[in-house]
């Protein structure tokens, strides 16, 4: 047999070529879907994202500020800052602000 002369790709190669593909592929999709799910997508400013909402100085204690874009109050109380969802975790109402 010469160099120039090729053998055929059997059967079995062929399948095991195939099915070795196939799996490769398989794992590239799984592991794009599982970083593009790891991944947030929240943007600044919006549901789930960071919000500039002033300085420290500028909350009085006690105070509750609504955001309508983030969907949650800010509530100082003595040092810390609580974020309250406007949402109902029951019935998934909006709860409103009342003095």
């Amino acid at each position: 047999m010469s160099e120039k002369e090729k053998v055929p790709v059997s059967r079995r190669e062929f399948l095991w070529y195939a099915w070795a593909s196939s799996l490769a592929l398989f794992m590239a999709g799984s592991g794009g879907a599982t970083l593009a799910f790891a991944y947030p997508r929240f943007k600044e400013g919006e549901f789930g994202g960071k919000f500039y909402m002033g300085r420290v100085e500028d909350f009085e204690d006690g105070s509750v500020t609504p955001n309508r874009d983030g969907k949650f109050f800010l509530v100082r109380i003595g040092d810390e800052f609580r974020a309250l969802y406007q949402v109902c975790t029951h019935l998934g109402c909006l709860v409103r602000e009342t003095d």
